[in-house]
């Protein structure tokens, strides 16, 4: 047994050499999975996960910016994905956004889960101008209690699937945004969110459209790290 893991073992760690190089043998990993399985059975997985991708470890002469959240890293063996020049944007749970066209500072849920972002709307009226879709609403911030309205024109209308439920038609505003030290627009579906602990939920849209080049991450254990509370 201990011959024929030896034998196992230099065959992953070639492919593990080649792997890290960017070149994956995906029929290697295969047989080397099977003669695994044999031998060590419902384990054999995790051996082969230990094997050729032990846990990642930055390079100690890595440029770490921890307090902007930003870590250009440059990882002995990359994540799966991330190329060496990217860097990795860190984002805490729960974040504080700016809406300059509101002047409020409003907490927000980062959610790789959602596609769009959403507004925590009250008093929404649709209308039309000049021929075009247009929207009114209403914005509190639930501390002071301050209430801005606002009109803007609608970019598209969401259903959205809700559970037990029926479906909901939600109007899609853009709007300017500042989350750290980026600011751009992103849209955002507005919808009624007084039951939500957060009157923002940050979507996948905002972190693809504001870091084009970078790698996004949450960080689910932590709050506020590209913001103040």
């Amino acid at each position: 047994m201990r011959l024929f893991d030896s034998l196992v073992f230099r065959s992953t760690k070639r492919l593990r050499d080649r792997f890290i190089g960017g070149k994956v043998l995906a029929r290697g990993l295969l047989l080397a999975t099977a003669l695994l399985q044999v031998a060590h059975g419902v384990s054999a997985h995790i051996y082969l996960a230990n094997v050729i991708l032990p846990p990642l470890q930055p390079s100690k002469t890595a440029d770490e910016n921890i307090g902007n959240a930003v870590l250009p890293v440059k990882y002995e063996q990359l994540p799966h994905g991330v190329s060496a020049h990217q860097n990795i944007i860190i984002f805490g749970c729960v974040e504080t956004v700016t809406l300059p066209a509101l002047a409020l500072d409003l907490k927000a849920r980062v959610d790789t889960g959602a596609g769009l972002s959403s507004l925590d709307a009250r008093n929404i009226e649709e209308f039309i101008r000049d021929g075009e879709s247009w929207v009114s609403f209403q914005v509190k911030e639930r501390v002071s209690g301050v209430c801005k309205k606002l009109c803007l024109p609608v970019i598209s209308y969401v259903q959205i699937k809700r559970h037990g439920q029926k479906s909901q038609c939600r109007p899609v505003v853009s709007l300017p945004i500042a989350l750290g030290n980026r600011q751009g627009e992103t849209l955002f579906t507005l919808t009624d969110r007084s039951h939500f602990d957060y009157p923002v939920l940050i979507g996948r849209s905002y972190m693809e459209k504001s870091y084009p080049d970078d790698r996004t991450l949450v960080d689910v254990k932590r709050d506020h790290i590209v913001s103040k509370p």
